[in-house]
Formats: structure tokens, C-alpha cells, sequence
């Protein structure tokens, strides 16, 4: 099913939020409005058990996990979707992310313990894997097996910057392990004994990250003990410095370990002055000020996610024009709706959101940025999002 945390028994909503009483699977595509604040359903397509989605950047293709296979979609005029392109995973994959240049996707599965890279051809279509890395690290204290029996690699990352580096995420090992990249055959090189690999405290559970605008820093979210940690970042020689760190949560509070319960999704402004994220035990999205000096956060707003579980986040923020309005999108997993928050010229988010999408039946587990068809596509002149349910993480 698609309900989250409300049907956790070890989470501090079991019992008190009701649970979704219709649950679908698939993808949804959503129409923008012209005026970015919010959107339509205008298709669905039956899937099985959807982990992540995200758009190609520039062949407008959307590529989706779901069930140990991998797909890249086509979307016509009207927003649907047509799977053109399919290849199995290596063993159950929950994120993946697309190289700048279009050429690999990498995934990272919660489950397998596996990350892997796939080419994308020309014509959109996916390839095999081409190359994978197993995590394996020693073993965990029996105190942390709640969660961290073994290692979860939870998301990778590619340095938008500097592609020659991938980050991984791992949950369940307290790590964030740092791989060189090859562009051009798609190996990913580095040993599991690499002094690259940055380990965080005993229970933290590093679950995401993003890389600052300027290279300098990335800022890792992590699940388990729900702090948000600065990194200084080296991208010539792909080195992560662990600088300062925040608690999400006010202060007493205390995050989660259950699953579907701990802090979620991060995403850095494009301008770098934010960094906001989600967190599931309080049902907040955070928002927080960056020191451009050395990377550092603080904490300067918190606001209800007008609904439970917010598992996605995603900026609608336009850097070409500062007159225009800029948005967060908040994927409300257990809510089954889509709710947009302004934002306002110092980064700080409207109170309570200025629309909200029900979709019932469905329960938002990852939103993609809007997919916006290239010139010789039928449906050049159409942009849409997607947004898909979650089960597993």
C-alpha cells in the first residue's frame, strides 16, 4: 500500500492520522498553470510499486523506478505517457539520478545495497548497467539494527559542477561514500576503504543531499537523528569536510527512527541563500538562511506541511527573472495531495500553502521538476509534471 508513517506502528502518528482508504499505483501527470501556483491531473498511468521519477534535462523524456525495472517514458501533447524503454534494475532500486549531460542514470537501492549506472541513448531509450558498486560495511551495534542493520544506500548524487564525482547516501552505514565518476564509460571507481568516503556520527542515518550553487558545500540531511550538516567540498579532488551542523526539529524535540518518520527531502535554493527541508515526525518544512562565507545554517522558519509526511520537495524557482514568483511544492505522502507554498524575495515561506492538489488514491512519494518537451516533439508546445506514490522508503 501507499500509506507511509500512519501505518507504522513505531511511529508517533500510528493510530492518530487515519489512514488513506484508496490506494492507486503509477504515475500522474499534472499541467502547470500559467502562473506556476498550481496544477491539474490531466493523466494517470497504472505502474506497480514506484519508487523516484525524474526528467531527462533536455530530451523530455521521464525516467521512473518501479518494481526491479528501470523505464523511460515519451509524453505526448496531452500528457500521457508512453513506456518507450525498459531494463531490469540489479536487485530492488528506490532513487536515481540523471548526469548533466543526459548521457547515465544512476540509481541507488535501499534494499539491494546496490548502485548502479545505465546508459541513455539518443533516442532516449536505456541501455543495460554498465557498471554497479555493493555496499558493505562492518557490522552494525545491535542497537541500531532497528534501522541500520546493514547499509541502505538511499540516494546518489552527481556534482553538477564537477561531474567526475558521484555521492551516495548511505542510511544504514552512517556514510556518505564518494565515487569517481567516468563521463565517458560510466565506472564508478573508488575502493569501499577510500579515505574519500565521509563517515557521519554513529545513528545519524545521512538519507540526502544537495550540492551548493557555487560547488563549495553540500548539505547532507539525515533521516535517523534529524540534523542537517554542512560539508565544505572539494570537487578537483572530491573530498567532503564535515563544517557545522543544525537540528531540524525545535529544540527538545526528538526525530524518529521509524520508518517513513524521520527527516525527508532537501533542496538548496538556486541562488544558495536556503537550504530548506522536510521533516516527518512534526510534518514541517524548514527553511534556513546560508552563511556564504563558510556554508553555515540558520534556522529561520518553520511551517506546516498542511498535511502528513512531506517525503518530496521541489523548488519552482526562476533565477532568470527576480520579479518572478517562486514556489516549493510539498509531496504529502499519507495527505494524498500536492500543497504549494510561496515564497517570498528573502526566501521565507507563506504561512499556509496558496493551493492544494487532492489527488485520492494516490500518495506522493517524489515530484519532478516540470518536463518541458524538446523542439521536434509532437508535444513541444505543452509542460507538465509528474508525481508518483511511495510504498517502501
Amino acid at each position: 500500500g501507499g500509506a507511509a508513517k500512519v501505518v507504522v506502528k513505531a511511529s508517533p502518528h500510528f493510530g492518530i492520522v487515519p489512514e488513506p482508504t484508496v490506494e492507486h499505483e503509477g504515475i500522474l501527470t499534472l499541467h502547470r498553470d500559467s502562473n506556476r501556483s498550481s496544477f491539474t491531473k490531466v493523466h494517470e498511468f497504472p505502474l506497480g510499486t514506484v519508487q523516484w521519477i525524474e526528467g531527462h534535462p533536455y530530451n523530455g523524456h521521464l525516467y521512473a523506478i518501479w518494481d526491479e525495472k528501470l523505464g523511460a517514458f515519451s509524453i505526448a501533447k496531452d500528457g500521457s505517457l508512453t513506456l518507450v524503454s525498459s531494463v531490469d534494475t540489479i536487485g530492488a532500486a528506490h532513487h536515481l539520478t540523471i548526469s548533466a549531460d543526459g548521457a547515465w542514470l544512476l540509481t541507488a537501492g535501499y534494499m539491494s545495497k546496490t548502485v548502479a549506472v545505465f546508459p541513455i541513448y539518443s533516442n532516449g531509450s536505456l541501455g543495460p548497467p554498465v557498471d554497479s558498486k555493493l555496499h558493505e560495511a562492518p557490522t552494525r551495534p545491535a542497537h541500531l539494527h532497528d534501522r541500520q542493520e546493514h547499509c541502505h544506500p538511499h540516494q546518489i548524487s552527481i556534482d553538477p559542477r564537477a561531474p567526475k564525482w558521484a555521492l551516495c547516501c548511505d542510511l544504514g552505514a552512517d556514510c556518505v561514500w564518494v565515487y569517481s565518476f567516468d563521463n565517458h564509460s560510466g565506472a564508478l571507481l573508488g575502493a569501499i576503504t577510500s579515505d574519500r568516503h565521509l563517515a557521519f556520527p554513529e545513528g545519524s542515518g545521512p538519507r540526502h543531499l544537495d550540492f551548493h550553487p557555487t560547488g563549495r558545500f553540500v548539505f547532507v540531511l539525515c533521516e535517523l537523528d534529524g540534523h542537517l550538516v554542512t560539508c565544505d567540498w572539494d570537487g578537483e579532488e572530491g573530498r567532503l569536510t564535515m563544517r557545522h551542523s543544525v537540528f531540524v526539529l525545535p529544540p527538545g524535540a526528538k526525530s524518529s527512527r521509524a520508518d517513513h518518520s524521520g527527516a525527508s527531502a532537501i533542496r538548496c535554493s538556486p541562488d544558495g541563500k536556503m537550504v530548506y527541508a522536510s521533516h516527518r515526525t512534526d510534518d514541517t518544512v524548514v527553511a534556513f538562511e546560508v552563511d556564504a562565507s563558510d556554508g553555515s545554517l540558520t534556522r529561520k522558519q518553520a511551517v506546516h506541511c498542511n498535511g502528513y509526511t512531506p517525503r518530496d520537495l521541489r523548488l519552482d524557482w526562476p533565477l532568470e527573472d527576480e520579479d518572478a514568483q517562486r514556489y516549493l511544492h510539498v509531496a504529502n505522502t499519507d495527505s494524498q495531495h500536492i500543497a504549494t507554498f510561496s515564497v517570498d524575495k528573502f526566501g521565507h515561506l507563506s504561512q499556509q500553502p496558496v493551493s492544494v492538489l487532492e489527488i485520492p488514491g494516490f500518495c506522493p512519494g517524489a515530484i519532478s521538476a516540470p518536463i518541458v518537451p524538446p523542439i521536434w516533439a509532437e508535444c513541444a508546445q505543452s509542460q507538465a509534471t509528474a508525481a508518483t506514490r511511495n510504498t517502501t522508503l
